[in-house]
């Protein structure tokens, strides 16, 4: 994670890799890039909480399993870290609202691996529906990569979709899956892991 001063919005900016999530009660820009990965954004309705999250399934999971599998327990994680953030910080679990962001298919995988973007847009939405958590827009899918910004006072959400360095964004998202899946293989299985890429 790092955090710099943006001069054009004259406020923090935070800029989040995978495995990493962060919440703000102030006016703040959270920003991320997305390919296979998928970002959630939750905001408080009521109130000036909001957060980002950046995950991806390690693993294609079919619908059936997708709260019940190893690999579905990496989402499930990133969802419940996020939500307990802010509830700690004075959310309510019933005000929030969601946006959801990426699951393109940029990974160089065959199989059922390259299900996975899929998996992890399945899977934030079947999670926020079952949560009963709104979710008022989304971009999804597609053949290219998203950097996004969430500015966290107002509930907007900057996309630009770009192909060119796509392949940079794929390479790191595959350098990560093998890293979470090497973890998973371990007898020191982390579910969610915050340090940023290597």
């Amino acid at each position: 994670m790092r955090i710099f001063w943006d001069r054009e919005h004259a406020t923090e900016r935070v800029v989040i890799e995978p495995g990493e999530f962060h919440t703000a009660s102030d006016d703040r820009v959270i920003c991320t890039v997305l390919g296979s990965c998928v970002s959630v954004c939750l905001k408080d309705s009521t109130g000036p909480l909001a957060g980002m999250n950046h995950f991806m399934l390690p693993d294609a999971v079919s619908k059936d399993a997708l709260f019940s599998s190893e690999s579905g327990r990496y989402g499930i994680n990133a969802m419940e870290l996020l939500i307990t953030e802010l509830q700690q910080r004075g959310a309510r679990r019933q005000d929030l609202v969601a946006k959801v962001f990426g699951g393109g298919h940029m990974l160089d995988i065959d199989g059922s691996a390259s299900r996975i973007p899929t998996s992890n847009l399945t899977f934030a939405i079947s999670y926020l529906k079952e949560e009963g958590i709104p979710i008022l827009s989304k971009d999804v899918g597609g053949r290219w990569a998203r950097r996004i910004a969430f500015h966290t006072r107002t509930n907007e959400v900057a996309v630009s979709r770009f192909v060119r360095k796509a392949v940079d964004v794929a390479h790191l998202e595959n350098n990560y899956r093998r890293r979470i899946r090497r973890i998973n293989g371990s007898n020191g299985f982390v579910l969610f892991d915050r340090r940023a890429l290597p």
